[in-house]
């Protein structure tokens, strides 16, 4: 049997790497170029802005500029305007939008309304149900009146 460790190996003599200063320069800003190009590319194909504008060419709106042609439905109330009735949203992202074109102005009974028509705010629950049922209970019962022993 022969044993592993004896066995000869032979070493290439590798050759030394030798760059200028200029080409090892030339190298790095060649790597730094295509990070970058690739960095916009994702970039690009992420921004909400653009997205949005894809969005509304592709549903046939046109020309749009994000945020002033483009809002929300509670966006849009808040700057007294209200969605047609039967307009459909455009979704970008976890967005529903809708276009200028697709709002009207609030009529006086509306803007009277005001946030009558919306839902009222959540308030958190501090404590779970049973805990209120219990502490109820305990109110309820009856206390002994010192020196009288009768109860209140």
């Amino acid at each position: 049997m022969a044993n592993r460790n004896t066995t000869t190996q032979t070493h290439v003599a590798q050759p030394a790497v030798t760059f200028a200063p200029e080409a090892l320069q030339q190298v790095i800003a060649q790597a730094v170029r295509e990070a970058l190009a690739s960095k916009e590319k994702s970039d690009r194909s992420i921004d909400p802005e653009a997205l949005t504008i894809r969005a509304f060419k592709r549903a046939g709106f046109g020309e749009v500029k994000p945020r002033q042609d483009v809002k929300t439905y509670n966006l849009w109330l808040a700057d007294g305007l209200r969605v047609k009735e039967g307009e459909r949203s455009v979704k970008v992202r976890n967005l529903r939008l809708f276009h200028k074109s697709q709002v009207r102005p609030m009529t006086v009974e509306e803007k009277a309304q005001g946030s009558a028509s919306k839902l009222p705010p959540v308030s958190p629950i501090s404590e779970p149900a049973n805990a209120a049922v219990k502490a109820t209970a305990k109110a309820a019962k009856a206390v002994p009146v010192e020196g009288s022993g009768s109860l209140q």
